[in-house]
């Protein structure tokens, strides 16, 4: 069944026929799957005996110990507030870590400017763990089809990425302050050289890359497709998520989209939360 479906990337490179092409992706595979096991060590560093993470600006920029801590202490909150959505036994395996070093970490095209920050968390024998907050704005399509059923725009990705997917990132999680409008969602640092792989194929392996797009695609339609009664609670309180007619949906008001922020900016220092909206330039 859908829910049981596995998609291997291993076994759709070893159907592509070029034997250089086929060698050149798995050993990318390879080599990004196991910095991802080892924990990414080349994004690490060792200073006064301790784990941190290793600068690279103006990608990667850290935030401990700088005379401006409000990026610190907001990107704190963030992950102190991520604690309380977890599941117990995942708050139980965070809790053998600590929370050692901040980085501000500029995003990818798809999130441009938007929050984003690492966290190095270690244990007492050395073992670490990189952990990403970033910020997570409401869907592009609600002024279309509703705002769903979570008002907590994190809460709505982290659903959306368990529900569609079947092995998702045990990490994932997202934050909850009530008194701020900037939701944040939690995960494990991805390697970008495993969008790389995907890269090779669209350029030389058209076939395999269009069977890997259209499995994942017919995965998460079979996972989401459509159930009839209650399925959630909606944000008004009543079971059930609000689905509006065609003849609603065009006489709805489109609201105003708030214009994106810069990156690479800070919050005003009169008010800290688990994620914020950043209002002047570094």
């Amino acid at each position: 069944s859908a829910w049981h479906h596995r998609i291997d990337v291993a076994e759709v490179l070893n159907r592509i026929d070029d034997p250089k092409l086929r060698a050149r992706e798995l050993k990318r595979l390879d080599t990004a799957t196991e910095a991802g096991r080892r924990g990414y060590p080349r994004l690490l560093h060792r200073q006064q005996g301790e784990w941190r993470i290793k600068p690279r600006p103006p990608l990667v920029v850290p935030l401990t110990g700088q005379s401006d801590d409000t990026h610190e202490i907001a990107a704190r909150a963030a992950f102190d507030s991520y604690l309380t959505t977890i599941a117990p036994d995942l708050r139980l395996l965070l809790g053998r870590y600590r929370l050692t070093d901040l980085a501000f970490k500029v995003v990818g095209i798809g999130s441009v400017g938007t929050f984003c920050a690492l966290g190095l968390f270690t244990t007492r024998e050395g073992a670490t763990l990189l952990l990403q907050v970033k910020e997570a704005r409401a869907s592009v399509l609600a002024p279309f089809v509703g705002d769903g059923c979570y008002g907590n725009q994190g809460q709505r990705v982290v659903m959306g990425q368990r529900i569609m997917q079947s092995e998702s990132d045990m990490f994932l999680g997202w934050t909850q302050d009530r008194a701020d409008d900037q939701y944040c969602y939690v995960r494990q640092l991805k390697d970008p050289r495993l969008a790389a792989v995907g890269g090779a194929f669209a350029e030389q392996a058209t076939p395999h890359h269009a069977m890997l797009c259209g499995m994942a695609l017919a995965r998460a339609h079979a996972r989401t497709c459509p159930i009839r009664g209650p399925s959630c609670t909606s944000r008004n309180g009543g079971s059930g998520c609000t689905r509006l007619s065609r003849q609603e949906r065009s006489s709805r008001p489109v609201p105003r989209r708030r214009p994106p922020h810069r990156a690479c900016s800070m919050p005003s220092p009169k008010r800290t939360s688990s994620c914020f909206r950043p209002r002047t330039r570094w």
